[in-house]
């Protein structure tokens, strides 16, 4: 038979981990790796850690909610954000045309010939966690921009990751940020 308060301890740790939400402000994680001094970020996940490695040569400010991230590139926006949901949720068909519209609710009043490119749900998945993406293009001020946000979905919080850059520098951003998102992990 199991004691009360062990009963308790574990009724306790579960609810902490239910109730915790990803805080993205940063440290470094420093780790060896074949010899090789490797710098990642490092953020909690309740009592969890998330190691992620930042393209080489960015920078990076934030934190709880929101993390950005800088590139060499004029006019770029890159940024990962917590959105915290009130219930568990999933990715349905009501699910992702909120989302889709939320993407859309993104672009300034001002664009012009919006355009939605694609939306693919669970192009990768991320610590087996499903995800949701919408790319889409638009005109403003006289450039052409292109966006993309890929949704994680977590259960009770999703995590958004967004790229807008202009569309001449779109895929020299969004190349070498998708795959620094293949580095998540909880630990």
């Amino acid at each position: 038979m199991v004691s009360p308060i062990v009963n308790f301890a574990m009724w306790l740790a579960l609810m902490m981990t239910a109730t915790a939400a990803v805080d993205l402000t940063p440290s470094v994680y420093q780790q060896e790796l074949d010899g090789t001094k490797v710098s990642d970020l490092m953020f909690r996940d309740g009592q969890q850690k998330i190691l992620y490695r930042c393209p080489a040569g960015w920078s990076f400010s934030g934190g709880g909610s929101q993390l950005s991230l800088y590139t060499s590139f004029p006019l770029t926006t890159v940024e990962i954000r917590r959105l915290d949901v009130a219930e568990a949720v999933t990715f349905d068909g009501e699910r992702l045309d909120a989302m889709k519209s939320a993407v859309l609710g993104m672009v300034p009043r001002e664009a012009a010939d919006v355009n939605v490119e694609f939306e693919q749900k669970n192009p990768l998945m991320i610590n087996r966690n499903e995800t949701f993406e919408v790319q889409l293009a638009y005109r403003c001020n006289g450039c052409a921009y292109r966006m993309n946000v890929l949704f994680l979905n977590l259960g009770r919080s999703q995590i958004s990751f967004k790229v807008l850059a202009r569309r001449d520098d779109f895929d020299k951003v969004m190349r070498p940020f998708r795959a620094s998102l293949f580095s998540w992990q909880w630990l």
